[in-house]
């Protein structure tokens, strides 16, 4: 009787796969989320993005992605043009431009929000699985968003933009707030980044102290 009870759950077990799953924020098949279009409007439903195959290539030849909202059987494709992101598992996924590979060659992909969304200076992060970099390790770039960017516009944290002298670059960004700007070209603890780091996750560290100070500023 157990011999047969364990036969008959083998042959259970793989119709009960789970078909959905989130890799990265531009690898995902079949999860709930919300997203958020340019209009202020909503979708939600299963959300499906196929991005993460190659970030050596060029933009994604797909300029949409895919989603079955709630109610509905169908999968639509959701053009990218109208998205400003996605919501799912309490983060949010904005849809960015980002010069992943600091070439001056942009790329339309959702990278997820570190400060809240009235943050003056806006920080995201990519992270990659290695499935679509030429190493073929796990990686996490950062990008800012400045007051009155456009809509998908970012920095690259690596760009000439703020590396080198990142003391000099970034202070004349919040030269608004004296106390802070003198802070960062003093290249006090926790306000400075060196041009060569070997653990990214500080960046989002000195990054997450100067914007939120920065938006304390008076």
């Amino acid at each position: 009787m157990v011999r047969l009870f364990i036969i008959a759950l083998v042959l259970i077990l793989p119709g009960c796969v789970s078909t959905s799953y989130f890799s990265t924020s531009n690898d995902v098949l079949n999860r709930k989320g919300t997203i958020l279009f340019n209009d202020g409007t909503t979708l939600t439903g299963q959300i499906t993005i196929p991005f993460e195959n190659d970030f050596n290539i060029d933009v994604p030849a797909i300029n949409f992605i895919y989603a079955v909202p709630e109610g509905e059987t169908e999968k639509r494709n959701v053009p990218l043009s109208s998205i400003a992101g996605y919501y799912m598992d309490s983060n949010f996924y904005a849809l960015k431009k980002v010069d992943l590979f600091v070439n001056n060659t942009n790329q339309l992909l959702f990278v997820k929000r570190l400060t809240g969304p009235k943050s003056k200076i806006q920080l995201y992060t990519l992270h990659q699985t290695g499935k679509g970099n030429s190493t073929g390790e796990e990686a996490d770039d950062y990008f800012i968003s400045l007051p009155g960017a456009k809509p998908y516009e970012t920095i690259n944290i690596r760009s000439n933009k703020l590396m080198p002298d990142f003391d000099l670059k970034m202070s004349a960004l919040v030269s608004d707030c004296p106390a802070l700007a003198d802070k960062i070209k003093a290249r006090e603890d926790d306000y400075f980044l060196p041009f060569v780091i070997f653990n990214r996750g500080k960046y989002k560290k000195v990054l997450l102290k100067i914007i939120n100070e920065y938006d304390g500023c008076r």
